[in-house]
């Protein structure tokens, strides 16, 4: 072990263990670092547990927990980790992040080359994990794969009329998700989910690839939304679903925003094995 990553293991065990009283811990320099413990936040205010404010950055939480202590309920809009925008080169994986008020892991706008790997989020009132690009920044050439994203999504953004879905890519381009598994069935942490959104949903997208996501809810949220151009900007275009599988009350494996046909998915966008 290099001696860099060995204190790296130090200061997450001595500053968030226990417990974390602050918002985030905040990585500003690049690096490998492995989470020596497991973390209980106790926010005051809106924020992250986690905070990636620089490029080339490989965050391994070592099969440990995130989480945001249930007496901090009322703090809302707390994420577990959240990556500055701009930023590239940045891996995350092999833990879990559970019960926070905001999104599991949010990415921010033109962020390129990112990793979310083998990630469990259970219980974030937002998100599981959010994609956050934007129409003139997009996040590029990442992946989502291995994950699981159980009981997310569950509170309807305030200044929306729609909820947050478990898994949001919102303006990506070349963006890949693979062998993950979105469970919404049982009980939630906040509230009951209002049945507007997807377990996985694509917002003007471009060359994405969806595979081997195995969906189940007992609401009625649907598989797989590809949105369409009415929606917001241009739509998901050039983007592929395939061999996911749903099980829910209603809903389609796979539709376009507010339509039940495939026709309506944006151009060039193909669905196939997937049921």
């Amino acid at each position: 072990m290099k001696l860099n990553e060995a204190l790296i293991i130090f200061l997450l065990t001595i500053f968030c263990a226990p417990q974390l009283f602050s918002t985030d811990f905040l990585i500003t320099i690049s690096g490998q670092y492995a989470l020596g413990t497991e973390i209980v936040s106790y926010p005051s205010t809106s924020g992250n547990i986690i905070n990636i404010a620089t490029s080339n950055v490989v965050l391994d939480l070592a099969n440990h927990i995130i989480d945001q202590d249930p007496s901090t309920i009322s703090v809302s809009n707390v994420n577990g980790i959240e990556v500055n925008s701009g930023l590239s080169n940045i891996t995350i994986k092999n833990g879990t992040v559970r019960g926070v008020t905001g999104a599991g892991i949010k990415i921010g706008a033109g962020c390129s080359n990112i990793i979310v790997d083998n990630i469990l989020t259970d219980s974030c009132f937002s998100d599981g994990i959010y994609f956050n690009g934007s129409t003139a920044r997009p996040i590029t050439d990442s992946q989502i794969k291995n994950c699981w994203i159980l009981r997310c999504s569950n509170n309807v953004v305030a200044s929306e009329s729609f909820e947050t879905p478990p898994l949001w890519l919102s303006n990506c381009q070349r963006t890949y998700v693979a062998n993950c598994t979105i469970n919404l069935t049982g009980t939630f942490s906040n509230s009951t989910p209002q049945n507007a959104v997807g377990c996985v949903e694509l917002d003007n997208c471009t060359s994405c690839l969806v595979e081997n996501v195995n969906m189940y809810d007992d609401w009625t949220f649907g598989g797989v939304v590809l949105n369409q151009a009415s929606f917001a900007g241009s739509g998901t275009v050039g983007s592929i679903v395939r061999n996911c599988i749903y099980s829910g009350a209603t809903g389609a494996p796979a539709t376009g925003s507010g339509a039940g046909a495939l026709a309506t998915v944006g151009a060039f966008c193909v669905v196939y094995g997937t049921k």
